[in-house]
């Protein structure tokens, strides 16, 4: 009984298994079949576009959009966005008897909704047909029997300063509108859409450059140590206004310079500027530990910096991004120090992925220069005034000069980027602003301090938790020494999340005073 019983089963699940297996290898066939029908859809949709036919809802109408090349037309084109030759060329023929009237060319995107990837900058216009044109409708003369009408509007890629990375790869209708009357008055409405799909590319090189901030030999209380700070810049060369496209990240790698054959026992690295690669400078610089990373093993640092998408849209960057790296080497270093020149070798690699019409492209250089250190430059804390406006208007101050209750106030802004170089033995920080000076247009200079007022001051939160740490403090004094206001890790920030102080009383200058640094940087 126990063995028909096993043998029975035993059958089951033979039968089981074998349609787990059949059902599994027709899964894995199904599988198969859709991901080859997914590849051929994608490689054949550029095919179904050319497929497109001249054909309209009456015979003897025609009409085309379309790009041309060497060898024939089509409705799809990939162009470099500095190409100042890209057309799309439009054909309409009336063709045995009868006319078009208000005949108009709609330019729309495929969606309809927001705005095209281009915009046409000339109209080649050999028949003289265009009545009227703007960047999205172009009217049309009375189109005759027998004539064969061609249109070649010359485009440009719309780049602004943020763009969504569908916008340089996407489908545009042209559409043609118009009546067609035949040769007995009978009128027939035409509408006829062509799409055409335009991708956009570009061809860039990657500028670079680097200078020695600081060299100091540091001798603090019998500590030994050598300081050696350098900026390096890097974006795209636009020496010819090239229109640029958006960055998707930045990578450099550095073989970090030995001090005659000694690495450095601490680096630090600050970002002044990631206006290349996100378009951010200054105050609004996003840039923390996690953006470098010092391996001492190998003395290899790398730096690394992303674009990220926001709201479906990316920053297209301009000038450069600016590092500023700080090498720290110990009393060795020091001692090793001689008279005769000393040259450090830093030999760094950045690439760059360029945003392009299907994904990203990368661009590399290699930067071997020789950083030739022969005398003390720099200081251990640096100062750096930032001018946001460099030029006030008159009106205001002309309006307050003839007015006798003074009530006008011409608001602007000033800011200062402390650089702090190197930490040890360095109790606090502390700067006053002894004057406030106007330059007029013949470059006079005026002092306004008496009539100057502060307003706020802005202090970033992860600059302040970097320098300072979670125990730090700034206290903000008047000319007279007294305390005005404070910010510690437990002070209010606004939706930006910085700490503002806001100044109540008149207050024409201040004096500013740190707890103990815990770490070099801005």
């Amino acid at each position: 009984m126990k063995g028909k019983m096993f043998n029975r089963m035993r059958k089951i699940s033979i039968k089981f298994l074998a349609c787990v297996l059949i059902v599994l290898l027709t899964c894995a066939d199904f599988l198969f079949c859709g991901n080859y029908l997914i590849s051929y859809a994608a490689d054949n949709k550029n095919d179904k576009l050319d497929k497109q036919t001249e054909a309209t809802v009456h015979k003897n109408v025609k009409f085309d959009a379309y790009f041309e090349t060497d060898t024939n037309k089509t409705h799809y084109n990939v162009s470099d966005v500095n190409d100042e030759d890209v057309a799309i060329n439009i054909d309409i023929k009336v063709q045995e008897d009868g006319y078009l009237k208000n005949a108009s060319i709609a330019l729309k995107n495929e969606n309809e909704k927001d705005g095209k990837n281009y915009t046409v900058v000339k109209i080649q216009d050999d028949a003289e047909m265009v009545q009227e044109s703007s960047d999205n409708k172009i009217s049309l003369r009375q189109i005759n029997k027998d004539e064969n009408i061609g249109l070649k509007l010359f485009i440009s890629p719309k780049i602004d300063e943020k763009i969504s990375l569908d916008k340089l790869d996407e489908i545009t209708k042209i559409i043609l509108n118009a009546v067609y009357v035949d040769g007995k008055g009978n009128e027939t409405t035409i509408q006829k859409d062509v799409e055409l799909k335009i991708g956009w590319t570009g061809n860039y090189e990657i500028k670079s450059s680097q200078k020695l901030i600081k060299y100091i030999p540091l001798d603090l209380n019998g500590q030994k140590k050598v300081l050696v700070q350098i900026e390096l810049d890097a974006g795209l060369n636009n020496e010819e206004d090239k229109i640029l496209l958006p960055i998707e990240s930045t990578n450099i790698d550095i073989d970090v310079p030995k001090f005659n054959g000694i690495l450095p026992e601490k680096i630090y690295v600050a970002a002044n500027s990631t206006q290349a690669t996100n378009g951010l400078y200054e105050e609004n610089v996003k840039f923390d530990k996690s953006n470098w990373n010092y391996d001492s093993n190998k003395g290899k640092l790398n730096i690394n910096v992303k674009n990220e998408e926001k709201n479906n849209e990316v920053i297209v960057g301009k000038e450069s991004d600016k590092y500023l790296i700080t090498y720290t080497y110990p009393e060795s270093a020091y001692k090793s120090i001689t008279n005769s020149k000393l040259q450090l070798n830093q030999n760094i690699n950045i690439k760059m992925n360029i945003y392009m019409n299907e994904g990203t492209n990368t661009i590399e250089k290699n930067l071997n220069e020789k950083i030739e250190l022969t005398e003390t430059v720099g200081k251990i804390l640096s100062l750096e005034a930032i001018a946001n406006e460099e030029h006030i208007g008159k009106g205001k101050m002309y309006a307050n000069i003839n007015s006798s209750e003074k009530t006008e106030e011409t608001e602007y802004q000033n800011g200062w980027k402390i650089n702090v170089g190197y930490i040890d033995n360095l109790d606090s920080i502390a700067m006053q602003d002894e004057k406030e000076e106007f330059q007029d247009e013949n470059g006079n200079l005026y002092n306004i301090t008496p009539y100057v007022k502060y307003k706020q001051t802005i202090i970033k939160r992860e600059d302040f938790m970097q320098v300072l740490g979670q125990d730090g403090k700034i206290d903000f004094y008047n000319k007279d020494g007294e305390i005005l206001a404070s910010i510690t890790t437990n002070s209010n920030v606004d939706t930006n999340g910085d700490y503002i102080v806001e100044y109540i009383a008149d207050v024409n200058q201040i004096y500013i005073r740190t707890t103990e640094p815990v770490a070099e940087g801005n």
